[in-house]
């Protein structure tokens, strides 16, 4: 999910993928609320979890963020 987010990010922002911390907050990379807005429907369309832009905005690094979809869409877990 990090991962993913962090190249939706580089494209939005137009820099590399690997310019992207994960340990940084999306609004360092200057973030607005239009792109956090296709942050929001790409964590939906790409793994059916729900996030508001005020999450996006937030101080969350990307990577806590990236954790936070995976918790809340049952993601890594094993499921027998």
């Amino acid at each position: 999910v990090t991962t993913g987010l962090s190249q939706m990010l580089a494209k939005a922002m137009n820099m590399l993928p690997e310019e992207i911390d994960t340990g940084k907050p999306p609004n360092v990379y200057g973030v607005d609320s239009l792109v956090a807005v296709g942050v929001r429907n790409w964590v939906v369309t790409n793994c059916g979890v729900e996030v508001s832009v005020f999450e996006v905005l937030s101080d969350k690094t990307v990577a806590g963020l990236g954790a936070e979809v995976a918790m809340r869409g049952g993601f890594g877990l094993d499921r027998n």
